[in-house]
């Protein structure tokens, strides 16, 4: 083994370094944000990362699935970006 790579430039994998890390590699440019109503969950949307919460809440009011059930006004939403929409409805 050591006379059939002597004088190469091969080094073993215990001698190489560790690869760095690339967190840009590692992240979507969509997302999953869920749509609750008075907190339960009732759609889910798949949008672009960074979706305003005016389009998000415009994009659930026009689903079928919210619509049944916000049957009173809408008192309260709760937006955190890139992951939930909570309605809250009185």
């Amino acid at each position: 083994y050591q006379r059939f790579f002597a004088g190469s430039t091969f080094n073993s994998v215990h001698l190489s370094k560790w690869p760095e890390f690339a967190d840009e590699l590692t992240k979507s440019d969509r997302v999953v944000v869920i749509v609750q109503v008075n907190g339960k969950v009732r759609e889910s949307f798949e949008v672009e990362r960074g979706t305003t919460k005016n389009e998000l809440e415009k994009m659930a009011k026009n689903s079928q699935k919210v619509k049944k059930h916000i049957s009173g006004s809408i008192s309260k939403l709760i937006f955190v970006q890139d992951k939930i929409l909570n309605i809250v409805v009185s």
